[in-house]
């Protein structure tokens, strides 16, 4: 039997959110601190801690909802589970298959 995750798209934010995966798995943290470099802002942090003003902008929710679902995977597969697909829905992305990333 193959396992599926789907990950939401904007809409689905909330301070907070990332806040204990990345407490609890060292592959979650280490795609945010990845996120944050390539950004060049710390996404960690308005996704932690917010304020939700900032954190509802397409500009931050897009990136935002995006790593935290690789984050989730990125812990999932730490914890030696494996998805048969993954797909994440947004604005920028229609569909983003992940398979194999």
């Amino acid at each position: 039997m193959a396992l599926a995750f789907l990950f939401a798209g904007q809409g689905a934010q909330k301070v907070g959110m990332g806040a204990s995966l990345c407490d609890g798995s060292a592959a979650a943290r280490a795609l945010y601190d990845q996120a944050n470099q390539l950004l060049g802002w710390n996404l960690r942090s308005v996704s932690s801690t917010g304020p939700d003003t900032e954190l509802t902008q397409t500009k931050v929710c897009q990136p935002a909802l995006f790593t935290h679902g690789l984050a989730t995977l990125a812990a999932l597969r730490a914890a030696c589970l494996a998805a048969g697909a993954v797909e994440a829905h947004a604005v920028a992305l229609a569909r983003a298959p992940l398979t194999g990333a």
